[in-house]
């Protein structure tokens, strides 16, 4: 980690700082390793009080590329051809292929922190639907939309009616308390691949990363604890906002039917 360099998109020494030479041997990779060390590089250095992160990558690295996408380095600052890390024989920044410099907002991940998964049981289910708000971005025909109302015994049906082999239905919590809920969904042990959908309690929970962080670890877990080699998606053509996440999380846009677009992500 870098706090301080003379080129200040790299690292500003008080507001941005810049990872550098990431690296973990062949036979680790693919285990979550790099995810966890740029994890808790992130968590430093919002803990000291940087608001802001940029890491390097060549515009040849696709794996990596998606990697960074799906830890939320998606703004591009700039093509560089000078490493200011890498120094030659006269301790100067040394000239080197283009590579991309990427940056994240790290001012809110504090909180992102807090937000883990946990295997969703009868009792979360109607602790988050108590508090559950229906979400008219969802409905392309708000003739249909109608405001929840809790009962119990739907409740009851609904958590029931998730408890199959092929799907992993997850509360999504901030701290003790369920905000909202994710699944992995169509879980297909010979393609290797499954659907993510998530839908958060209300709108006092959303608009702050708790559901982009919630579907990263979603994301993780499908990979790493299931197997997969993808995961798909798809959102009503009229939410914009699902849609963008998806583009943050390094999803690609595979096409648009009907009323629903549709999402990659490969591993």
């Amino acid at each position: 980690m870098f706090l301080n360099l003379d080129d200040k998109d790299f690292a500003d020494g008080t507001k941005t700082a810049y990872l550098c030479a990431f690296r973990v041997q062949e036979n680790y990779r693919r285990q979550g390793i790099g995810t966890a060390l740029i994890e808790k590089a992130v968590k430093e250095l919002a803990d000291r009080g940087f608001t802001g992160v940029t890491i390097g990558v060549d515009e040849t690295e696709e794996l990596n590329i998606k990697l960074y996408r799906r830890l939320g380095f998606n703004t591009k600052i700039k093509d560089c051809n000078v490493d200011p890390c890498a120094m030659n024989k006269d301790m100067e920044p040394d000239s080197c292929d283009i590579f991309w410099l990427l940056y994240k907002d790290i001012s809110g991940v504090e909180n992102l922190d807090k937000v883990t998964l946990n295997i969703m049981t009868r009792e979360l289910c109607h602790e988050l639907y108590k508090n559950w708000e229906n979400d008219d971005s969802i409905y392309m025909d708000m003739s249909l939309f109608k405001p929840y109302n809790y009962r119990e015994e739907a409740v009851d049906r609904y958590y029931d009616s998730k408890q199959e082999p092929s799907r992993r239905l997850f509360a999504v919590m901030l701290g003790d308390r369920p905000i909202g809920e994710v699944q992995l969904k169509q879980i297909d042990q010979d393609k290797k691949e499954c659907t993510l959908s998530i839908h958060m309690q209300n709108d006092a929970v959303k608009g702050k990363g708790y559901g982009t962080q919630a579907e990263r670890l979603a994301i993780q877990y499908a990979f790493e604890e299931l197997g997969m080699i993808a995961v798909n998606a798809d959102t009503v053509v009229k939410n914009v906002r699902s849609q963008h996440i998806l583009d943050k999380l390094g999803f690609e846009f595979i096409k648009e039917e009907g009323d629903f677009k549709y999402y990659r992500l490969e591993k």
